[in-house]
């Protein structure tokens, strides 16, 4: 039903179109249909005469470019690493209060005798304090 009503909605909005003659503009060739089969398989053979070219990579060439690639690879991190590690600091844009406070915060005891041992003949003048040894006795049990 609604087709029909769908039919009679177009004929009257374009009576024009409707009164035009009805014709297929599509043409077959004369035996088209006859011939079909045997031009199909004819192509089919066609193609599966044609022997398929496999494309084999040598197993030289995969570890050669496996090679390649890890050795890219290799030197793209070292030279990261080399630039990541070569920030030097500049001692002396530091104040010295604050390698001072630093080290009050965290230095331990082994890290004090490391360090007066290390200094050797470089003593620093804040290290002579003029104490006799009955004062510095009296700080070491004090503070240890």
């Amino acid at each position: 039903m609604r087709t029909k009503v769908h039919t009679e909605n177009w004929q009257e909005q374009a009576p024009k179109l409707a009164q035009m003659e009805k014709i297929n503009p599509f043409v077959v060739p004369d035996a088209y249909f006859e011939t079909l089969s045997g031009r199909i398989n004819k192509r089919i053979a066609q193609e599966t005469k044609k022997p398929a070219k496999a494309r084999i990579i040598p197993m030289w060439t995969r570890y050669a470019a496996a090679a390649c690639l890890t050795c890219i690879l290799g030197i793209t991190l070292y030279l990261n690493l080399q630039k990541n590690t070569s920030a030097k600091v500049n001692w002396d844009e530091i104040p010295e209060q604050e390698i001072v406070a630093y080290l009050e915060m965290n230095i331990e005891d082994a890290d004090a005798v490391l360090i007066i041992n290390q200094l050797g003949e470089q003593r620093t003048p804040g290290l002579i304090t003029g104490a006799n040894e009955q004062e510095l006795a009296t700080y070491i049990d004090q503070n240890l």
